[in-house]
């Protein structure tokens, strides 16, 4: 039984990142070709200052996990749901320090792109329009569920989700590029 839940994790999880792959090809592509070189420059820009503001995460949701995996294995749904409690308690604070480093780096946006004027604005929006986007995981409990999806051996649940919509994002991001020729759209999507 576990083999077989490892397996179904391991084959949804790797097609579902070759299609994000296989769609990534065609974005960056289309991304330079509508909005150009300089503007998906800064949306690269902004999605690394993305990654090293959430690691403040500073691997706590693996800490979740491994402390739910004893009480999913034997069916303890006490201690699994003051496990869960606690954990959307420090999803939250997780969520406040990651809003509070966004916000620093938002001030520093200017001294990190050579932006000036309007695409500096449209830079700084975007980079808050994707944090916050990012951010709702931790106030909405799904990083709490994901933990628990994880814990349970259901990672599949989680990242099928997770993966989907990023998949269906990614599509509707390039068709907002094509349409309207602008990053704001790539970063309201």
């Amino acid at each position: 039984m576990r083999t077989q839940k490892v397996l179904k994790n391991v084959v949804i999880e790797l097609l579902l990142y070759f299609l994000i792959g296989l769609i990534g090809f065609f974005k960056i592509k289309y991304f330079i070709l509508y909005i150009g070189s300089e503007m998906n420059g800064y949306f690269q820009v902004i999605n690394n200052v993305v990654t090293y503001v959430f690691l403040a995460e500073a691997g706590l949701t693996s800490g979740v996990i491994y402390k739910l995996y004893k009480p999913m294995a034997t069916k303890n749904y006490e201690d699994a749901k003051a496990l869960y409690k606690g954990a959307k308690r420090i999803f939250r604070i997780i969520g406040i320090v990651i809003s509070l480093l966004s916000i620093i780096a938002l001030l520093l946006f200017p001294f990190i792109v050579d932006a000036r004027g309007n695409d500096l604005f449209i830079v700084m929006l975007s980079f808050v329009l994707i944090v916050s986007s990012c951010l709702i995981s931790f106030f909405a409990c799904s990083q709490a569920y994901n933990a628990v999806f994880f814990a349970d051996q259901k990672k599949y649940v989680s990242i099928s989700i997770s993966n989907i919509v990023k998949i269906v994002g990614d599509i509707i991001s390039l068709i907002a590029i094509i349409y309207f020729k602008n990053l704001l759209t790539i970063a309201l999507v």
